[in-house]
């Protein structure tokens, strides 16, 4: 009996163990079941995240196409409209070149009809002065005696001519552009040069403020002196002689200074003058060029005003207007 209450209460031990594992599983199943359906939710969340962005990006993709075939449909406009110019562009140059061969062949014609013109004019002129051949010109044409017995010119002749004659003014037609180039080249840079500032260099200016610090300071000096000026006591005459050597180099570096100056200035602005209480200092170059006399720049024979001495008469005029008579005259500056 004791050995059955015994092995009663170990089963008993055993069942009680079992059921707390039993609960142990049940409380881990109850946490594997919501963390399951956390997962659950958070898959269909994530799904649904899915969906949208495919959806965007089909959106997306869509807007994309129809910009590319936007794209595509202006791109195949322009490649027609330019094609279509470059026809036109093609039709007005054969155009141009027909004009341009049919004019050359007039122009050709017509030369060739003025040397053959010209030719038989002097070979007619010179049948009338010689004796023993008759000719007979009516209503400006020459009659066919006198064709007969005309020496023959050939053509290669008249076609040198002419092209003698084509390139002769072809070149004239290029002398006369190479002016207008240049003369327009130079307008040009005149223009930007005038738009420019003079540039002062570093050292110039450095120049000018230490004439100007030294300037101030004997100026100072010089103030200080003569409100001081007082001789008392021996020695009044070896006072006096230092004061008169002291003015002395007062006098001389004044007149370094304004040296200095001069010279700053005239590399600064060439052909200015300094304006002081003293003097008016100028340039040399600038000076040199007021005092001398005039030169001749050009002699200008116009028709009729030839004078029975020689001498012809002044004419004082502005450089722009030299520039126009020169490029009216001989086609330059």
């Amino acid at each position: 009996f004791k050995t059955s209450i015994n092995q009663a209460d170990v089963i008993r031990s055993k069942l009680e163990l079992k059921e707390e594992e039993l609960l142990d599983i049940k409380k881990l199943l109850k946490i594997k079941q919501d963390e399951l359906s956390e997962l659950n939710i958070r898959l269909s969340l994530n799904e649904k995240k899915i969906e949208s962005l495919q959806k965007e990006f089909e959106d997306k993709d869509n807007k994309h196409k129809q910009t590319l075939e936007e794209v595509k449909i202006d791109g195949q406009k322009k490649i027609k409209q330019c094609e279509e110019a470059i026809a036109v562009l093609q039709n007005d140059n054969e155009q141009l070149e027909q004009e341009k061969t049919a004019l050359k062949e007039r122009l050709k014609q017509l030369t060739k009809n003025q040397l053959v013109d010209g030719l038989m004019q002097k070979k007619i002129g010179g049948t009338l002065k010689t004796p023993g051949i008759t000719t007979s010109i009516t209503d400006g044409q020459v009659s066919p005696q006198r064709q007969l017995s005309s020496p023959s010119v050939s053509d290669g002749g008249f076609v040198s001519t002419t092209s003698e004659q084509e390139v002769s003014a072809l070149r004239n037609t290029v002398r006369l552009l190479k002016d207008e180039i240049w003369h327009l080249k130079m307008n040009r840079a005149s223009v930007e040069f005038s738009k420019l500032e003079t540039p002062t260099p570093a050292t110039k200016i450095s120049e000018i403020a230490d004439i100007y610090k030294s300037s101030t300071l004997l100026l100072n000096d010089l103030f200080s002196s003569i409100a001081n000026y007082k001789i008392t006591g021996e020695n009044v005459a070896v006072k006096q002689e230092i004061i008169r050597s002291k003015m002395k180099l007062v006098d001389q570096t004044a007149n370094s200074l304004n040296n200095r100056l001069y010279q700053c200035q005239s590399n600064i602005i060439p052909g200015s003058t300094i304006e002081t209480m003293m003097k008016t200092y100028c340039n040399p170059q600038f000076s040199k060029t007021v005092a001398c006399d005039r030169q001749l720049a050009a002699e200008i024979q116009l028709p009729g005003g030839v004078s029975g001495d020689g001498n012809g008469g002044e004419l004082n005029i502005t450089q722009e207007q030299y520039r126009t008579i020169m490029r009216e005259a001989i086609g330059c500056v």
